[in-house]
């Protein structure tokens, strides 16, 4: 016969069967997912020979913020600015994402398509016609393990708004 859970039990049995499930899921953790970053090993590992990924198996990502100003460092809103997306590039990949009326600063947090590597990021601020508008802010970002990254600060898009 089975001994009885009170429903405190139940929920803390549930929650961590949920946890355990869920990080598995992620990728994150000490496992050895196969084919979670197309077969590059881990730090001085030469992958499995089933083509299981050495080092956990995850990918990590990088939080990109930015803000808008003016060349005094007023904050400057993306409608004023004349701003129809702000582009994040990562190794000449473009991230486009829109930017949004009345604000003056945002983020993207982008998985990164490899550890162990250097990558060259730009955040660009572009009109609705694809036109740049500020001068591209560039960085470079060394991942050196599976993390989570971000850029050494946000990238600041000075534009001279027109009059108003």
């Amino acid at each position: 016969m089975m001994p009885r859970m009170n429903r405190g039990g139940v929920l803390a049995l549930l929650s961590s069967m949920f946890l355990g499930a869920g990080l598995a899921a992620l990728g994150c953790g000490s496992e050895t997912l196969p084919g979670k970053d197309g077969g590059r090993g881990g730090a001085g590992g030469t992958g499995a020979a089933d083509g299981d990924i050495e080092g956990g198996g995850c990918l990590s990502d990088l939080f990109v913020d930015w803000q808008i100003q003016s060349p005094t460092g007023a904050a400057v809103t993306c409608d004023a600015a004349k701003a129809a997306q702000v582009i994040v590039s990562i190794d000449g990949v473009n991230h486009p994402q829109v930017c949004p009326s009345g604000r003056s600063s945002g983020s993207q947090d982008l998985v990164l398509p490899a550890n162990y590597a250097t990558y060259d990021v730009m955040v660009n601020l572009e009109d609705a016609t694809g036109n740049g508008l500020v001068v591209p802010q560039a960085t470079k970002i060394d991942v050196t393990s599976c993390a989570s990254y971000s850029t050494p600060g946000p990238a600041i898009l000075v534009v001279s708004p027109p009059a108003q």
